[in-house]
């Protein structure tokens, strides 16, 4: 006897194929984004790369083991992307093992991405502000242009734009968490394709 699906695991299942398709192929992009502009050599590209370059300098210099932190957090992003995909792929197919994997990588991908934006907002965006604020002292507006220059270290927009960064990169994860651990949705994954049903007579029972 097969397991019944719940409308709710389709559902959530079919979301969780399109987050984690859309974050993984974001994070491949951005990490050999970053490669593809710290070791691209072309001489007409330079000067539209050396700011982003001086920015790679001073954060490697100034904020901690940042090379080692960004490398890790994006390895860890596109793991947990293909898990969830693996993840969604057997909640369709009601599988057993699915709830474990769902479980284990929407707690992963919460606790990396608050780990990483603790570390963005301690470490990394103090320099990036003093970086910014530099860049555009060196480089000001043309006359007659908006300057958004305040804009860039104003406190409340810093504070609205890390709300909505982790909103988006962990609102799914935890809805998706709460959703596995409802009884009927624990209740679908715990039952045995095995066991006959209780309301059926066993053919396996010799007749009288």
């Amino acid at each position: 006897m097969d397991r019944t699906r719940p409308t709710i695991v389709l559902v959530m299942a079919i979301l969780t194929i399109i987050y984690a398709g859309v974050w993984g192929l974001i994070w491949f992009c951005s990490g050999a984004s970053v490669v593809a502009a710290l070791t691209i050599q072309a001489p007409q590209l330079k000067p539209a790369l050396e700011p982003f370059r001086q920015m790679y300098d001073l954060l490697h210099k100034e904020v901690p083991a940042y090379l080692a932190v960004e490398v890790s957090n994006y390895v860890l992003m596109l793991v947990l992307s293909v898990l969830l995909l693996i993840a969604a792929i057997g909640l369709l197919r009601m599988k057993s093992w699915a709830w474990g994997i769902t479980v284990f990588s929407a707690a992963a991908t919460v606790l990396v991405h608050a780990a990483h934006g603790v570390y963005q907002w301690i470490y990394v965006n103090p320099v990036m502000a003093r970086w910014t604020e530099e860049l555009f002292h060196k480089n000001p507006p043309p006359p007659g242009t908006p300057d958004f220059s305040g804009l860039a270290n104003n406190p409340v927009i810093k504070a609205l734009s890390t709300a909505v960064a982790l909103t988006l990169n962990i609102g799914f994860p935890i809805a998706l968490l709460i959703i596995m651990f409802l009884p009927q949705v624990r209740a679908a994954f715990a039952r045995s394709p095995l066991v006959l049903d209780a309301t059926k007579p066993d053919d396996t029972q010799p007749s009288r």
